[in-house]
């Protein structure tokens, strides 16, 4: 029985909000900024690079990078509570790296400049297309990888939190790897649209893909160790 003091369908909830709200203040900044404003240097330009999705300072960004930190706490105390079976604690273990990686990842930007590197080696300086991307290089190795890890989880995972992982890790790659691509390989496409609309389609759906990776996680402790995480936040609470 799920504990009524911890309920993941509540966090989902809240994170889907703040994404949708993220969204909506891009989109409405990034339209005053390019449209009206031109980008000029500003004020209201810092206030519009602060809530920009494509910038590696901006609030979104911190959000992206606490999300994957909060899926590496919960995968990790997963792991922990299953470290006596090998299989499982694996899996978790992996998880929890993962997205440990994925948060430096967010704020070092060393994806984007490898990215940039690969173009460069593959593709010399030629404008990035559909099929002249470095995504294409890489993106063979990385779905590999996750059919590798879906097939080990498989042995060992629920198969509603398996199809959750799977789900989410569609939402987010179809974000970070199709919408970019698109992105980068549709120069003509006006300013606010690929800047402003393109962006946050794709950053949301990132955000998307980890909020509904976490709620995996936080609902696998709700349905399996409710009483556990009872137990341990009752005794932070004295």
């Amino acid at each position: 029985m799920k504990s009524k003091n911890y309920n993941p369908k509540v966090l989902l909830r809240y994170l889907i909000i703040t994404v949708a709200v993220f969204t909506v203040i891009h989109l409405t900044l990034q339209y005053i900024n390019i449209n009206y404003l031109n980008e000029q240097p500003g004020n209201f330009h810092e206030l519009s690079n602060r809530f920009d999705f494509d910038d590696e300072a901006s609030i979104p960004t911190w959000f992206s990078q606490l999300l994957f930190l909060g899926l590496a706490f919960f995968a990790a105390l997963i792991a922990y509570i299953e470290r006596k079976k090998k299989q499982s604690y694996w899996v978790w273990v992996s998880v929890a790296v993962i997205a440990t990686l994925g948060s430096i990842d967010e704020v070092s930007t060393v994806h984007e400049s490898g990215l940039q590197g690969l173009h460069l080696i593959f593709f010399n300086e030629n404008t990035p297309t559909i099929l002249a991307n470095a995504w294409i290089v890489i993106l063979p190795a990385v779905l590999a990888f996750f059919l590798l890890f879906a097939y080990k989880a498989n042995k060992v995972l629920p198969s509603r939190t398996l199809k959750l992982f799977i789900l989410a890790v569609a939402i987010y790659l179809s974000g970070a790897v199709g919408v970019d691509i698109l992105t980068s390989s549709l120069e003509s496409l006006d300013l606010f649209i690929k800047q402003g609309v393109f962006v946050s389609i794709e950053e949301a759906m990132e955000l998307l893909g980890l909020s509904l990776a976490i709620f995996a996680t936080t609902d696998y402790l709700s349905t399996h160790y409710s009483r556990k995480v009872s137990t341990a936040v009752h005794q932070l609470r004295k």
